[in-house]
């Protein structure tokens, strides 16, 4: 749960004083092309951070994680993580991340699946003391070939949430978002999709999940009078079938806004990224949950 951006805009300017950087996190084996902060995610006294063209110094794109902890007034690498095996080339292992509680979650978008190029493959792991270990790989059980799941991804307690918005389901490139539960292991709640879903929308390039909702970006969806401009949408997962509570775009929706490259949520609010809107300015949107709408 990404709530980071929630707390810096819910923070007025008097309120929020910057007293300095408080720390610069690196890599313990730091490699030239490794780009280390390709997303991030913080959840109380521990961060995680992609590196996903880690290895061969950015030329083998296999990827790795790193785990940051809080302590004694620093920031502290306690893990570097990677698949199994240390990954295979091009894997991009580490091209989104996710924390909460004592779990983490890394995707790895091109990783092969049953011979099939580029499927993606997302790995959960979690925290017995002060060690981390692999808890599940997840991967579509009928995935193919440019699916990328693992683009995007989210955790939330014993949930989780896997973009993929390569699945063709609902034609070339509409996208797909996968949900899972921990019971004993983690299983396959079910895979959604928008319910105006078409081709080329890239739904699930963004995912978040926070408890019971889910909120997931298209930003390539028909969006506002057929201007493209991207749309993000809300699903209640409280139940073993998820359903689409609320499509959302903004007022001011203009061409290729791309609304929806980015999203998060926690508490009942909602913020989506449109980095092109205002002739490429970029806007980011909160919408604030009211009753049921």
């Amino acid at each position: 749960m990404k709530s980071l951006a929630l707390l810096l805009f819910a923070m007025t300017l008097s309120q929020f004083h910057l007293e300095g950087q408080e720390h610069e996190l690196l890599a313990g084996d730091p490699e030239f092309g490794s780009l280390l902060g390709f997303d991030v995610a913080i959840d109380g006294d521990f961060a995680v951070a992609g590196a996903p063209f880690h290895g061969g110094f950015g030329s083998n794109h296999a990827g790795a994680a790193y785990i940051f902890q809080l302590q004694d007034g620093s920031w502290t690498q306690v893990k570097k993580l990677l698949p199994p095996w240390g990954g295979n080339k091009g894997d991009d292992f580490g091209i989104s991340v996710d924390i909460h509680g004592d779990r983490v979650i890394v995707g790895a978008r091109h990783a092969p699946h049953d011979d099939k190029e580029k499927v993606g493959a997302a790995y959960i792991f979690a925290r017995s003391g002060t060690q981390w270990y692999l808890e599940a790989k997840l991967y579509p059980a009928q995935g193919e070939a440019g699916d990328v799941f693992g683009t995007s991804v989210g955790i939330s307690g014993t949930k989780a949430i896997v973009g993929a918005p390569g699945d063709d389901a609902l034609g070339s490139g509409a996208g797909a978002a996968y949900l899972y539960r921990k019971n004993s292991s983690w299983v396959l709640m079910g895979k959604v999709m928008a319910q105006d879903g078409d081709a080329y929308d890239a739904f699930a390039t963004s995912v978040a999940f926070d408890e019971q909702l889910a909120v997931v970006g298209a930003p390539s969806n028909a969006g506002v009078d057929g201007l493209h401009s991207g749309a993000a949408y809300i699903f209640d997962c409280s139940s073993i079938s998820s359903t689409e509570i609320a499509r959302l775009v903004p007022d001011d929706a203009d061409i290729l806004d791309h609304f929806g490259h980015s999203v998060d949520i926690d508490q009942g609010q909602v913020i989506v990224g449109a980095p092109l809107a205002n002739d490429k300015e970029g806007k980011a949107y909160i919408f604030v949950q009211n009753g049921s709408g």
